[in-house]
């Protein structure tokens, strides 16, 4: 299910094809994810790095993934009061199969938000029917590692569904309470990043010799983010990596009472 199945660093090389977009494994993983490869089929890409073309299935995840943040994010949009009843409607019934029949189930649908569900139902629907045929028409060319691109760009749909993920950015992604959070967002993470990783290395290089400080707080991360017996890594790229693992996996509520309690905005209990 890997989108991205080339490693992290190609040494400025450039590729083609939405695989090679982003990195899928970091180094540390290399040999692991070329086990896999091998177990499951990858064709590879090239000698010189470790780069795959994807699994079919993966086309499939990918464009499950794209439907469901452009068209429920537009119903988002409207319940937040980004959007209006009018402007969900001419953005999403252009994409309703049928649409002689559905009119009048429309119709008859008088709450606006009833609505508005009604229409996500119907766009979705008819988006993973031409998703199911793309991937079909293309079946032989994805098998063979000839394509390289996300079905949601070879449907018919694509410019109204473009139009959504347009829409969205202009009047979701950019609204000042959004901007707002994603600012937050950055100060929070990478603070923590931060913070931990001058404490695991002050512990890593000094063992008990480590601030105060820095005995205190390491005692924050688990020990599967720090080494066995919690002794930190020596290698600091893999300390580095850990610590990723474990800001990157806190959920948003436990990162931001985290990042207050270290800062000493706020207090435990309190």
């Amino acid at each position: 299910f890997t989108k991205y199945p080339r490693e992290s660093w190609v040494g400025g090389s450039r590729f083609d094809g939405v695989s090679a977009k982003k990195q899928g494994f970091t180094a540390a993983d290399r040999g692991a994810f070329e086990t896999v490869a091998a177990t499951v089929g990858l064709i590879a890409r090239g000698n010189h790095h470790a780069m795959w073309c994807r699994h079919p299935l993966a086309f499939l995840v990918e464009a499950a993934d794209d439907i469901s943040y452009r068209v429920i994010d537009i119903e988002d949009g409207y319940r937040l009061g980004h959007f209006t009843y009018q402007e969900v409607l001419d953005l999403f019934w252009p994409m309703v199969s049928d649409q002689a029949r559905q009119r009048p189930r429309l119709e008859h649908i008088r709450d606006p938000k009833d609505r508005v569900e009604f229409l996500r139902a119907k766009v979705i629907n008819e988006v993973i029917r031409q998703v199911v045929d793309g991937f079909m028409d293309n079946e032989a060319a994805i098998l063979a590692g000839r394509f390289d691109v996300p079905l949601l760009e070879e449907l018919p749909l694509r410019s109204a569904l473009d139009a959504l993920i347009e829409n969205a950015r202009q009047r979701i992604y950019c609204a000042p309470e959004v901007v707002s959070i994603q600012a937050a967002g950055f100060q929070v993470v990478g603070d923590l990043l931060d913070r931990f990783t001058q404490v695991v290395d002050d512990v890593a290089h000094r063992g008990e010799q480590a601030s105060p400080r820095s005995r205190m707080l390491i005692r924050l991360v688990p020990e599967q983010f720090i080494g066995p017996e919690r002794v930190p890594t020596a290698d600091p790229y893999r300390r580095l990596l850990l610590l990723t693992d474990f800001v990157s996996g806190m959920t948003d509520s436990y990162a931001v009472s985290l990042y207050k309690k270290v800062n000493g905005i706020s207090l435990p209990g309190g």
